[in-house]
Formats: C-alpha cells, structure tokens, sequence
C-alpha cells in the first residue's frame, strides 16, 4: 500500500530554512545577552566568595556561549 501526497492532510511548516518559526527575532538577542550578562556576574559573586576554579570557570563559559548566541542573533536574526 502507498500513500498518496493527495491523501494526506496538510502540515503547516514549522521550520523555514532550517530556522524555527519565532526565533528569528533580534528581541531573542537581548535576552540571550541578559542571561549571558547573568551568568558572568555569578561568577563574579562566586570567584569573590572563593568558590573554585572549575566553577567559575565553567560559568563564565556559560556566559561567553550566551553572549555569543545573542550576538549571532543581532547578527543574523530578522
């Protein structure tokens, strides 16, 4: 048995250019950023308090992944 296109119901696109409907506002970029932005000041607080190295280490990670995917959003978003 074969399914014919016809015969199927219609499926609303969800994706446009491998891009998700919705996400490619630059309002995305300020919140990426802001949490990027959080991120790095709680490594802050925690390398003041004397928390260790691959703590904070991995937080300011965290917060140069943030920003990065912020910028690519003012980049490139719509």
């Amino acid at each position: 048995m074969t399914l014919n296109a016809e015969v199927l119901p219609p499926r609303q696109k969800l994706a446009d250019n491998g891009r998700v409907r919705g996400f490619q506002s630059k309002h995305w970029g300020w919140w990426y950023l802001s949490i990027g932005l959080g991120f790095l000041l709680l490594a802050i607080v925690h390398q003041l308090e004397g928390a260790g190295l691959g703590a904070v280490a991995l937080r300011v990670a965290v917060a140069i992944g943030f920003v990065l995917l912020s910028w690519m959003q003012f980049r490139y978003g719509r």
